[in-house]
């Protein structure tokens, strides 16, 4: 229940949130106008579909046996690991790097 819930609520909202915030954050850092880079559609279905893929990919099956096959004490670090390795895959999508599927 959890990995679902975790999947079709706060994925979604996630994800949608990054697509979004991170091709601004981006362009400001690039020093764009706050008027240019608020105008940047991060949004996509297709960049939705691969960000929303990633996470199936790495957060599902990490959910579903983290709490039976990584200790207590390792958890933190696994977490930590799976998190980074998706948020450095959602900055490719979110930047124009397709997945290759």
């Amino acid at each position: 229940t959890k990995t679902v819930a975790d999947y079709c609520i706060a994925g979604v909202l996630a994800n949608s949130a990054y697509l979004v915030a991170v091709p601004i954050v981006t362009a400001l850092f690039a020093g764009a106008p706050l008027p240019e880079a608020l105008s940047l559609n991060g949004w996509t279905i297709e960049g939705f579909r691969y960000v929303m893929l990633v996470e199936l990919c790495t957060f599902a099956p990490y959910n579903l046996c983290a709490f039976k096959l990584v200790p207590p004490r390792l958890r933190p670090l696994s977490a930590a690991t799976v998190s980074a390795t998706c948020a450095i895959a959602m900055s490719g999508v979110t930047l124009g790097f397709g997945i290759g599927i």
